[in-house]
């Protein structure tokens, strides 16, 4: 249903701020910039506290479900949310300016490049594709309710840290907008849909904060009969390999954590 719809969206933006603050303050960590890590930590501690009251769980846990959403927003929880991506918007800027100067601008410039044919060889999306000049998202193509937030999306060609950092700033700066556009219009009406009791089988995508998501799935009456997930650790992985090598072990942190590995995804 389009409220469903609407909410899914509101969550996951939400999710992908949150994701991207968390990797920024662990850049700031690894890279001896406290006030990025301790700005970015406390922003992000914010945003969780603002789900938790709008959705009943900090990361929003079991709030999806098949034809729709588990639960509706909270009463006052498009305002919580609201105010909390207010603070998130007034230090946006400070953020970025941090990045651009020389300790950190000089401490990620080069580290941990990607190489352009391997990301597209490997399909790699997200931050580190588009950090490479793969300009891939799934929000803009096949997404449902996205098409009248018009998404926007970044590019980049240096393919290293310093490119993926800005990137996430400028998504998490994206996400408010259309957190905000979609809580503006949400629409009334009911959660969730009766699946069909069919058999058959289909793919599903979304974006996540490392890029796109596969499902594929084959019902049996109305029962799951089989599943494969594609997690983009897929193709962030062999790219790492590539980017580690005859790399300084002080740097092997940053360079994964940039990379933002998903470490279970591939064990789905």
């Amino acid at each position: 249903p389009a409220r469903a719809v609407a909410l899914r969206i509101v969550m996951l933006e939400v999710e992908r701020i949150a994701g991207h603050l968390d990797n920024l303050a662990e850049i700031g960590r690894l890279a001896d910039s406290q006030s990025v890590r301790t700005r970015c930590g406390l922003l992000r501690e914010t945003l969780s506290r603002a789900a938790g009251a709008a959705f009943g769980h900090r990361l929003m846990m079991d709030c999806v479900g098949p034809g729709g959403v588990a639960t509706d927003i909270a009463d006052g929880g498009p305002q919580v949310i609201l105010r909390a991506l207010g603070d998130i918007a007034s230090q946006l800027d400070s953020v970025r300016r941090l990045h651009d100067g020389p300790a950190l601008a000089l401490r990620l410039a080069g580290l941990g490049r990607t190489d352009k044919r391997w990301v597209a060889a490997l399909g790699a999306g997200g931050i580190v594709g588009r950090s490479s000049g793969r300009a891939f998202d799934v929000r803009t193509l096949i997404a449902p309710g996205y098409a009248s937030l018009a998404p926007r999306v970044a590019v980049r060609t240096e393919g290293d840290a310093a490119a993926r950092q800005h990137l996430r700033i400028f998504e998490i700066s994206e996400s408010l907008r259309l957190v905000g556009a979609a809580l503006e219009a949400l629409p009334e009406g009911p959660l969730t849909v009766a699946l069909p009791q069919a058999s058959g089988e289909g793919i599903g995508c979304a974006e996540s904060i490392r890029g796109d998501v596969w499902h594929w799935l084959r019902l049996d009456h109305g029962q799951i009969a089989a599943v494969f997930p594609r997690d983009p650790g897929w193709a962030l992985w062999p790219l790492a390999e590539r980017a580690l090598e005859n790399t300084d072990a002080d740097d092997a942190g940053l360079i994964r954590t940039s990379l933002a590995l998903p470490a279970s995804g591939m064990d789905l």
